[in-house]
């Protein structure tokens, strides 16, 4: 058997040749910056109505992942660019990340003057309701990068109207008010017994209002469309008016005596409608017009509305809608539609049990807005929506029908919902207003979802 001092001896060697071999270091790079950056899942509160037709609050759980976060090296700026939904709450949230560094977050709590900044830990919950500094640090702590962190949140509900309120002097107690936009201006003509018309232009860019002194109107009209950057206003003799800035105005003579308000026209368009007591006519200027067949049975005559929009189902076509009163009576709406590949306009029947149907409104309007068919007028208080061209209508009301709302969001302003009017124009314009003309008062007022503007 070998003896310790010899077995000590033969290791020895190999003892002294490992302690002389180099040794492996990790390197300290002088690199700090931030590759990644993500937030968890996150709570958003929602208003809803229950089933006993009571507000109450649901809290759905949201990912976060979803929501891409950009990192801007150059200025030192971390944010989503896609905000997160109205009502999310971000109060306590953890953070996923990737860097070349040690990372830490400022420190907002009460003891942030003796640890301005708290390391960074998947684990940890940060409050990302401000803004927040980001601190990277080197490796080798010789370099220190620095980002600002904000986390964007929708601040308005983007399902919700939003009103605004316009002065306008000249609506003091008119008979009649008919409206159109012409160009980059909303034109209303007013009647009054005691002076005759009056008008006032305003701008729906910038809201500045004009009111030029109305020439050339003698007659009494009962309808005011826009087409083909011209206005054109009938009367119940046949006399057609046409205007090109909305005060001054020709006459002649027309076979029109019915003459639909467009309220939303497809680019594809390009035909004015209007009927005789036997015809349906078009015309694509306003002056010529074609009988292209007999008046159908219920075809509507009194506070039409026409509008031709793109199917979203097949965009090369674009559907025509006319909703309106057979008879200066009080009865539901009827609706006849066009497609642009069909030569005859047809009347939608509905069911014998239907009871979704549009009512008798005063003043009515129709209007394309939003994807969707919405009719309302002087004694409405509220919108009627249709999803399916025209064929069946519900009521928005902001209380439960059964168990769930029907578009509780598309609401007349409150100002108005409450007061007293005698009449009122309803008309949308190009850049997704949708405006309310009293007859009477001094106020006009134009409102707007609010995704349809941000």
């Amino acid at each position: 058997m070998i003896g310790f001092r010899k077995l000590f001896l033969l290791v020895l060697p190999v003892l002294t040749f490992v302690s002389c071999l180099p040794v492996t270091q990790t390197e300290q790079k002088p690199i700090a910056i931030l590759e990644s950056f993500s937030i968890s899942s996150f709570y958003v509160s929602k208003n809803d109505i229950n089933n006993y037709g009571r507000d109450t609050t649901v809290r759905e759980l949201v990912l976060g992942g979803q929501y891409h976060f950009n990192i801007d090296q150059k200025r030192g700026l971390i944010y989503n660019p896609d905000s997160l939904p109205y009502g999310s709450d971000v109060a306590g949230v953890n953070i996923n990340l990737k860097s070349q560094g040690s990372t830490s977050f400022e420190n907002t709590g009460t003891n942030s003057d003796k640890y301005p900044y708290i390391a960074w830990s998947s684990d940890y919950v940060f409050d990302l309701t401000q803004p927040l500094k980001v601190r990277v640090v080197s490796p080798d702590k010789s370099y220190t990068r620095e980002y600002q962190l904000t986390v964007n949140v929708h601040k308005q509900h983007p399902d919700s109207m939003q009103w605004h309120s316009v002065q306008i002097p000249l609506l003091q107690e008119m008979t009649d008010i008919y409206t159109s936009q012409l160009g980059d201006s909303l034109v209303s003509l007013c009647y009054n017994d005691s002076y005759g018309y009056s008008v006032f232009k305003t701008d729906i860019k910038s809201m500045n209002t004009v009111y030029p002194q109305v020439t050339g109107l003698e007659g009494t009209i009962q309808s005011m469309t826009g087409f083909a950057d011209s206005l054109f206003a009938n009367d119940p003799d046949g006399t057609l008016y046409i205007s090109g800035n909305g005060y001054e105005w020709t006459a002649q003579n027309a076979p029109v005596k019915y003459l639909p308000v467009c309220t939303a026209r497809a680019k594809d368009d390009t035909l004015l409608w209007g009927c005789s007591d036997q015809n349906i006519l078009c015309s694509t200027n306003g002056i010529d017009w074609t009988a292209t067949e007999s008046l159908p049975a219920g075809f509507p005559k009194y506070n039409v509305s026409y509008l031709s929009y793109e199917l979203r189902t097949n965009p090369g076509l674009f559907m025509s809608v006319m909703v309106g009163y057979p008879d200066n009576v009080e009865s539901t709406a009827t609706v006849f539609v066009k497609m642009s590949d069909q030569n005859e306009w047809n009347k939608i029947n509905p069911t014998s049990h239907s009871t979704l149907l549009l009512p008798y409104l005063r003043n009515m309007t129709v209007l394309h807005y939003d994807g969707s068919l919405f009719a309302c007028g002087s004694d409405s208080r509220g919108f009627y929506q249709s999803l399916d061209n025209g064929i069946s209508w519900r009521f928005c009301d902001s209380y439960c029908y059964s168990y769930s709302t029907w578009n509780n969001y598309m609401q007349y302003p409150k100002t108005l919902a409450e007061s007293e009017y005698d009449g009122i124009i309803i008309f949308p314009d190009s850049q997704n207003n949708i405006w309310f003309i009293p007859y009477s008062g001094q106020m006009a007022y134009y409102g707007y979802i609010n995704r349809l503007k941000y």
